[in-house]
C-alpha cells in the first residue's frame, strides 16, 4: 500500500449520522509531520452537513493501534490570535473559555495529498502549526496558519463506531 492510499473502509461519498445530523464525506487529505527526519502520515476525511457544518474524521495508525477522532469546528468565546499561540509548547497550559488545558503536543503538519473536496483555501503543500489541548474531560486541536486560527473539538471513536457511522 502506498503512503497516499486509503487504508480505511471510509470513502468519499459515504454518509453518516453524528449528533443527529447527516454528514457526507466530500474529501480526504493525507497530512504529515516530520519527526526525527521521517515523515509520519495520517488521513483526515472532510465532511459536510446540509446545514453547512464542516467536520473532520481523522484516522491514525500509531504502531498498530488504530485511532479514529471526529473533529467538530469549535468557536471560542474569546478570540485567540496567532501571537498568543506561537510561543506555546508541549507541557504549557492554555486558557480556553475559562478552562485550563494542558498542551500534550505541538507540531507543524503539511497536506501531502488531496482527493475530492478539501476545506476552503487548503491545497497540497498547505501547512499549519498546531497544539493538542487536553483538560476537563475534553480535547481540542488548535491550528494556526495562513487562514487564521481554528479550534476543533475532538471525540475519539472506536472502529466499530466508525463502521456504523
Amino acid at each position: 500500500m502506498g503512503k497516499y492510499d486509503n487504508p480505511t473502509p471510509v470513502n468519499i461519498g459515504d454518509s453518516c449520522s453524528y449528533l443527529g445530523e447527516i454528514w457526507k464525506i466530500v474529501g480526504r487529505m493525507v497530512l504529515g509531520v516530520v519527526e526525527e527526519g521521517e515523515t509520519y502520515y495520517w488521513s483526515e476525511f472532510h465532511a459536510k452537513s446540509p446545514s453547512g457544518g464542516e467536520a473532520y474524521l481523522e484516522y491514525e495508525d500509531e504502531d498498530g493501534e488504530i485511532i479514529w477522532i471526529w473533529h467538530m469546528i469549535y468557536v471560542p468565546l474569546t478570540e485567540v490570535t496567532n501571537d498568543q499561540l506561537a510561543p506555546l509548547g508541549k507541557g504549557d497550559t492554555f486558557n480556553l473559555d475559562g478552562q485550563e488545558y494542558k498542551i500534550t503536543l505541538r507540531d507543524r503538519s503539511t497536506v501531502h495529498h488531496i482527493e475530492g473536496e478539501p476545506p476552503e483555501g487548503v491545497n497540497v503543500g498547505y501547512a499549519v502549526d498546531y497544539v493538542d489541548l487536553v483538560g476537563g474531560g475534553n480535547s481540542y486541536v488548535c491550528e494556526w496558519g495562513p487562514l487564521g486560527v481554528e479550534f476543533l473539538k475532538g471525540t475519539r471513536l472506536r472502529e466499530n463506531e466508525v463502521t456504523k457511522l
